[in-house]
């Protein structure tokens, strides 16, 4: 998860994090919501040197770092992008028609999870992308519910720019900068 540093301020209080904790008996993966109990480590936008303490999840993991959270619902703001951003890897692990009832369950759990939820988070403002492009070393469409998490990841990309459209119209958006490295 990239984690910038007002959303690593927000988790410190009183926020529900998405975590995946382990598979079923079918072999298809499993999430679970959990209480911030508080933080650790270090802020850095990769996520990797910082992360949150919980209650154990099945495995016995009290420890997450910020780079493995796939949600977070801070009574104001919520997001499950990270697990979006899943979709490839854990699609091929489900049935393709069970992948929108799954992405919609996580965030149902997300939200239950807080009782002073602000009136627009709702399920389908948190599932429904309305942005996307492609991956520019795999080719794999990536899509966003947020014209700024699309921009944040297209940072992450190689090349110079990264074209975002717009999943309703199919028209360009944006241009967004990318890593600016190119491969030799």
């Amino acid at each position: 998860m990239f984690i910038s540093k007002s959303l690593a301020k927000k988790l410190r209080h009183s926020a529900s994090v998405l975590l995946h904790d382990g598979t079923n008996e079918n072999g298809m993966p499993e999430v679970a919501v959990r209480q911030v109990k508080s933080v650790w480590g270090k802020f850095e936008p990769t996520g990797r040197n910082g992360g949150v303490c919980v209650s154990a999840l099945s495995d016995g993991t009290t420890q997450i770092s910020y780079a493995d959270i796939l949600g977070y619902h801070t009574g104001k703001e919520a997001s499950i992008q990270p697990l979006i951003l899943k979709d490839y890897f854990w699609q091929s692990k489900m049935p393709y028609h069970d992948w929108p009832d799954f992405l919609r369950n996580a965030a149902e759990l997300l939200l239950a999870s807080q009782t002073d939820t602000a009136t627009g988070i709702t399920t389908s403002k948190l599932t429904t992308t309305n942005y996307w492009f492609c991956d520019k070393w795999y080719g794999n469409r990536l899509s966003f519910v947020r014209l700024r998490d699309a921009k944040k990841a297209a940072r992450k990309q190689i090349g110079v720019s990264v074209t975002i459209f717009s999943r309703k119209t199919g028209d360009i958006v944006c241009f967004a900068p990318a890593s600016g490295y190119c491969p030799p």
